[in-house]
């Protein structure tokens, strides 16, 4: 007798993310450990001397993972596409430009916190570094 087995559109889509599948009789993927990650998250960018207030919004829509930062600079706050997302379980990357510079983000799910590191390249070259801390927007 063979075995048959059944998988949603979010199970395939998450396995070639390198995320497991759903448990049988989970919802939509409801339950999956990167969903953890959905709304709007607000905290800092630190680089060298200067904190920035940054927010970041990422949403999941039919199984494709979308995102929005904003970094307010003191004269204006500055948004740009999020290219190289990734997601996987609790963690995340991906690359925005901030100030003409190509920003690179690595971060993961600290209980409560979102966090982790950041780097600045221009033409290629690594010009700085720096952390950022973030926690889930209570509005």
């Amino acid at each position: 007798m063979a075995t048959v087995l059944y998988f949603t559109l979010s199970d395939v889509n998450s396995f070639f993310a390198g995320e497991p599948a759903q448990k049988p009789g989970s919802k939509s993927g409801a339950n999956h450990p990167s969903n953890a990650l959905l709304g709007k998250w607000n905290g800092t960018m630190k680089v060298g001397a200067n904190a920035v207030p940054m927010e970041l919004n990422l949403t999941r829509k039919a199984g494709k993972w979308n995102a929005e930062a904003k970094f307010d600079m003191g004269t204006e706050v500055v948004s740009n596409p999020i290219e190289n997302l990734e997601i996987v379980q609790g963690d995340i990357s991906f690359k925005t430009e901030i100030g003409g510079a190509q920003a690179a983000f690595k971060g993961k799910l600290d209980k409560d916190k979102l966090k982790g590191s950041v780097e600045a390249f221009k033409n290629d070259r690594k010009i700085d570094s720096g952390t950022w801390n973030l926690e889930r927007s209570k509005k």
